[in-house]
């Protein structure tokens, strides 16, 4: 995170699946920037060389509400500019203004304090939402556009942009106004910027390994094994670091019991559409690679286990 947030990394992008920690990690940097310098105590960055002053923080998440249409994803933009704009305590901008120009007018006042940190989660969510209305997907990405334009524009206010999302879009042209944008996604020194390392289940949750292992009367190693065996695995750059999916890591812990956590709470309800509506029977996917999907590009490749694969996954 240190890394991340120097000033050569103004505009960042991250892609991730869900329940994979996107959010904490946005909490996290929230914290940072705000100055809250007592939470980080006993963390590595408490005493290195960060300046603790407090910075304006912007936090959207875009997928606090659904929006069915272009002018409702307008509308509700707008309410979100509304709400910023009272908590910083700022004159609410002029009726009728969009979404996009009220939030560089934002930035511009915010920066009159000093430079401001925009933090966005699930910025793809309008348009996972609308995947099947191809007669508004257009038209929303169109919304989306302007508004994440209206951050290069004020670039010269801004320290620190991050997006994070379920999905790299590489065609819909949604940063197009946006084209600085850097993607750290397969990087691979932010590889482990999600998830949990070996070394952390080793140090961190140790503890609770140990607890699980007390419970169901094993040694701690075997639990350790059976962590690896069932979420491990997820690598996001060639030459990165394997990581663990952090909610099904958490969840066995917590409820000292291995099972598909994360398959029960993350699939894609686009995912489940798309397949009822081209009548595609999963079975037959079971196995196959996929170096491409749609318009999400992708590094290396998808494979789909058996449905009695321990370990479900990418």
């Amino acid at each position: 995170i240190f890394d991340l947030v120097q000033p050569q990394n103004q505009f960042v992008f991250l892609a991730r699946p869900r329940r994979f920690g996107k959010s904490l990690l946005l909490s996290t940097l929230e914290a940072l920037f705000r100055g809250d310098r007592a939470l980080f105590g006993g963390t590595w960055i408490y005493d290195r060389a960060w300046d603790w002053a407090p910075y304006p923080v912007i936090r959207l998440n875009m997928a606090a509400w659904h929006a069915a249409s272009a002018q409702d994803l307008a509308t509700k933009l707008g309410y979100q500019m509304a709400d910023l704009y009272s908590a910083f305590g700022e004159a609410e901008p002029p009726p009728g203004m969009s979404a996009d120009l009220a939030l560089g007018l934002l930035v511009k006042r915010l920066a009159l304090r000093r430079q401001v940190a925009v933090l966005i989660d699930e910025y793809d969510a309008p348009i996972i939402q609308n995947l099947d209305n191809r007669a508004e997907l257009t038209s929303i990405r169109n919304v989306l556009r302007g508004f994440y334009g209206a951050l290069k524009a004020n670039g010269q206010h801004l320290r620190f942009v991050f997006l994070t999302g379920v999905t790299r879009f590489a065609r819909t042209s949604i940063f197009a106004g946006l084209n600085n944008l850097d993607d750290i996604s397969h990087e691979s020194a932010f590889s482990a910027l999600t998830g949990f390392t070996d070394r952390e289940l080793d140090t961190a949750l140790r503890p609770y390994i140990q607890a699980m292992a007390q419970a169901q009367g094993q040694r701690a190693d075997a639990i350790r094994e059976g962590l690896r065996r069932w979420y491990d695995g997820y690598l996001f750059a060639e030459s990165g670091v394997r990581v663990y999916n952090p909610y099904s890591t958490l969840h066995c812990l917590a409820k000292r019991r291995f099972a598909n956590y994360w398959a029960d709470s993350a699939t894609p309800e686009f995912l489940t559409r798309l397949v009822k509506a081209h009548r595609k029977p999963v079975r037959e996917l079971v196995g196959q690679d996929a170096r491409r999907i749609g318009t999400a590009t992708m590094t290396g490749s998808i494979r789909i286990c058996k449905p009695s694969c321990s370990r479900p996954g990418i």
